[in-house]
């Protein structure tokens, strides 16, 4: 029997931040999202001759704990983020004399950084190339490097496998997750989603869909989210979808809430909103990015430039969908002045809990392509200290046309204090609960409700929460929308959690303005010499 461990890795930041200090003392799920990457090679390994554990460090912690834990095999996975801590825990088991392997977005994007402590890596998607590999690793011929320039039909890819971590579910998750497609039809230069997965949408049979929503409604999971990079890519598929979750919900005791990420090319499409709606979800992720017209042409983000923003988010989150807004700060178009622009539009659109974000060129994205023919993308281990680095003190490794790296920074701190004070959340948020006018009448999960009390209790704990805004909050959200009032004390969760992040966040970023000034005045940036992408798998448009 080959015991297999799957590790999910954490981030620095997200195994020894604030959370992991102080949130795991209140009583809530410790991570957002199941690991479903993991759950998808635990599918795609046969039952017989393998044992398989997955390990998400974000709820079981640090996986060197497993160091001698027997076992055969290690895999780790993990975004672009989460790569320098994939690449320290795979070193530990790799001194330890465990075969190490390693896939994922992260390593696809930089497949180099893992020369001397991986056994093998994996380039693009595995559901090719993992079968190969273990039947290699049982005849003792692994190669270095497994890669496919497929695109996997995703009605052949088999179910995840949720076995070795269905007990931690309801208590460790908030959500579920359920991948619906891969793929976007867009091509915005900082992304490399179409890249990888391709600008044709390929898209899992609905009834695949169903039965793993059903799993996890016998899992005890009140939340699913749909993983996909744009669920409404390919929108008859989405529509099919959404009508079939209708009809499934209504069969369980009770209904299953959903989110997921799109574009704001719903809020033209009435219909989609209103199916959305129905399908009970609270909540869309939309990368919005920038205020900038400029700034949205620049980095090829048309769908955004064809309309009002604001009144595009105020219709979508009209259906009773909060909108959670990415933002973007640092196109060559942009001035000092994109953080006033920014922070107005948040304000205008009722976004109440954004992403924001400085720019950063990701390997495998054709902005970091550019940013090196441009000699303007930093090489920040050459630049940087390895605990600047580690602290994420470091942001974004771009050198800015419109702003110098303190302005850039500078700026951003202004505007995260701006957007996470108390006063400015509750207009944003109040705002949002004044403009549902179109929600339609749907099921609420009564468990939900119950704990609306529960979370209003918990903030308190929160250093820096507000309470009178807390409870203003609360009552208006039962007042004028009670079935949303669960999903307004999760928002105003977050927001405790990011107030009382934000003395922490302000020493890091007042850190790394310091480090920005003293880099400056001695002309101390190295940037990255000019390389051709040559390591991320081609994309090859197939059904």
């Amino acid at each position: 029997m080959t015991r297999i461990l799957l590790i999910s890795a954490g981030t620095n930041f997200e195994v020894c931040d604030w959370i992991e200090r102080h949130a795991k003392n209140l009583t809530h799920q410790t991570a957002y999202v199941v690991p479903l990457h993991l759950a998808t090679i635990a599918g795609l390994t046969p039952k017989e001759g393998f044992e398989v554990q997955i390990w998400d460090e974000l709820v079981q912690g640090p996986a060197e704990v497993n160091l001698d834990a027997g076992y055969d095999l290690v895999g780790i996975t993990g975004y672009s983020d989460h790569l320098s801590r994939a690449l320290k825990v795979g070193r530990k088991f790799h001194e330890a004399g465990i075969p190490v392997v390693f896939g994922g977005a992260g390593i696809t994007a930089k497949p180099d950084a893992a020369e001397g402590i991986a056994d093998a890596v994996f380039l693009g998607e595995a559901e090719p190339t993992w079968p190969e590999f273990l039947k290699d690793f049982e005849a003792g011929t692994v190669k270095p490097v497994y890669q496919t320039d497929l695109k996997v039909n995703l009605a052949q890819s088999p179910p995840p496998d949720w076995d070795s971590i269905a007990p931690l579910m309801a208590a460790g998750y908030k959500s579920g997750a359920v991948e619906t497609s891969r793929g976007c039809p867009f091509d915005c230069e900082f992304c490399d989603v179409w890249i990888k997965f391709g600008r044709k949408m390929r898209t899992k049979p609905v009834a695949r869909v169903m039965e793993e929503i059903a799993a996890f409604e016998r899992l005890g999971m009140k939340r699913v989210m749909f993983a996909t990079d744009n669920f409404i890519g390919a929108p008859k598929y989405a529509k099919q979808v959404l009508r079939a979750v209708i009809d499934l919900n209504a069969g369980f005791e009770h209904p299953v809430s959903f989110t997921t990420e799109l574009t704001l090319t719903l809020a033209r499409d009435p219909e989609l909103m209103e199916l959305i709606a129905r399908a009970n979800f609270s909540t869309v992720f939309i990368g919005l990015e920038s205020t900038n017209l400029d700034s949205l042409i620049e980095t090829r983000k048309r769908q955004n430039v064809r309309g009002d923003m604001v009144e595009e988010c105020r219709r979508v989150s009209s259906y009773g969908m909060s909108v959670v807004g990415s933002m973007i700060v640092g196109f060559d178009n942009d001035t000092p002045a994109i953080f006033d622009q920014q922070f107005t539009f948040l304000q205008e659109a009722l976004i109440p809990i954004p992403r924001l974000n400085v720019l950063k060129a990701l390997d495998g994205t054709d902005l970091v392509d550019r940013m090196r023919r441009e000699g303007r993308l930093i090489d920040t281990r050459r630049t940087y200290t390895e605990e600047e680095i580690d602290d994420r003190v470091v942001r974004s490794n771009v050198m800015f046309k419109g702003m110098t790296r303190v302005e850039a920074h500078a700026g951003y701190l202004g505007l995260m204090e701006r957007v996470w004070d108390w006063a400015n959340f509750s207009d944003r948020i109040i705002g949002f609960i004044d403009n549902v006018s179109n929600m339609p009448e749907r099921r609420t999960d009564p468990r939900l409700v119950a704990v609306v009390d529960a979370l209003q209790a918990n903030m308190h704990a929160f250093p820096h929460a507000d309470e009178a805004i807390i409870g203003k909050i609360l009552s208006h959200a039962k007042a004028k929308v009670p079935a949303l009032a669960w999903n307004v004390a999760a928002m105003t969760m977050l927001q405790c959690y990011q107030a009382a992040q934000l003395p922490q966040a302000r020493k890091t970023i007042e850190r790394q303005i310091r480090v920005e000034e003293r880099l400056e005045a001695s002309g101390g940036y190295v940037m990255a010499p000019e390389a051709p992408r040559s390591t991320v798998p081609p994309v090859l448009e197939t059904t």
